[in-house]
């Protein structure tokens, strides 16, 4: 009798114990913040080559799946053309939430003051760990003067 007891006891615990997923979620912990802006720095760096093909290898698979490269290339020359090279930049903000588990996920933002010649950028970065390894999901460039430069040089339509 208390060896069915146990075993059924045993049954239940295997079956409650599959069917629950063990997570440990972390928030803006500071070894998260570093693994994410070592991926940014080493994308400026080959940024800043000029040679935009190197930027490819931190730029997730659906990253460019929806951005063409071409188009990504040219978004990079036009930054560098209207706003100026990157003379340096500044971690301004950032947060991190990791899960670790059954279901492990980790997403990270980065806002980056980033100092130009011709005009300053906000720039944000989005990134995720696929496979650990972390890469990015958004890349977006803020500037009010890039704005109103572009409006200004924009050809009108006919």
């Amino acid at each position: 009798m208390k060896t069915r007891i146990f075993r059924c006891a045993s049954l239940f615990l295997l079956i409650l114990l599959s069917a629950c997923q063990f997570n440990s979620t972390y928030s803006n912990r500071e070894e998260d913040k570093a693994e994410a802006e070592a991926v940014v720095e080493d994308f400026y760096a080959a940024l800043r080559t000029k040679d935009y093909e190197k930027t490819v290898p931190f730029l997730s698979e659906s990253f460019l799946e929806v951005s063409n490269k071409a188009d990504l290339f040219q978004f990079y020359a036009k930054n560098d053309e209207v706003l100026g090279e990157i003379e340096n930049y500044t971690l301004r903000d950032w947060k991190s939430n990791v899960v670790m588990g059954t279901n492990p996920r980790s997403e990270y933002l980065l806002v980056y003051d980033v100092k130009r010649p011709n005009y300053d950028s906000e720039e944000i970065f989005t990134l995720t760990k696929i496979d650990d390894k972390v890469q990015i999901l958004g890349y977006r460039v803020n500037s009010p003067d890039y704005e109103s430069t572009r409006s200004r040089s924009a050809k009108p339509l006919q």
